[in-house]
């Protein structure tokens, strides 16, 4: 239960963080690390293992930061993630994470030019199912 509202807890957070200043600030991620791990120590689960398999995330996922395909807040995230889930489930957390951005990606332009038109009044279709698929 401890661990659940803390990771939420982080996790708002930096969604209010990222929204109004588009920066996860690190001594947010430095917060969710110690719950994370204080988490894992009260609980039956060994917390040196969390912290080890972060770190090993954090390793398959700079050379991503480098080439420029995540940002530093992102990678923190998924990091800080991953000490209340484990390797696994924060690798693949991170996977899923990595797809949905690609497909954003793309649509994005395409979504631009769908809005750019209704704008213009060529197509008729209410703006409000535009914003539910963003």
């Amino acid at each position: 239960m401890l661990q659940t509202v803390s990771l939420y807890a982080v996790l708002v957070i930096a969604l209010i963080f990222d929204f109004r200043k588009c920066r996860i600030p690190n001594w947010l991620v430095v917060a969710g690390y110690m719950m994370g791990g204080l988490s894992a120590y009260l609980g039956d689960s060994q917390w040196y293992f969390y912290i080890f398999d972060s770190f090993l995330l954090l390793l398959i996922l700079y050379p991503l930061f480098l080439v420029g395909a995540l940002g530093g807040g992102d990678i923190k995230l998924l990091t800080c993630i991953s000490v209340y889930l484990g390797f696994e489930q924060g690798l693949n957390l991170s996977i899923l994470a990595i797809a949905i951005g690609a497909v954003i990606s793309i649509l994005s332009p395409s979504m631009l030019i769908a809005l750019s038109f209704i704008h213009l009044k060529i197509i008729r279709i209410p703006l409000f199912f535009f914003y539910l698929i963003i």
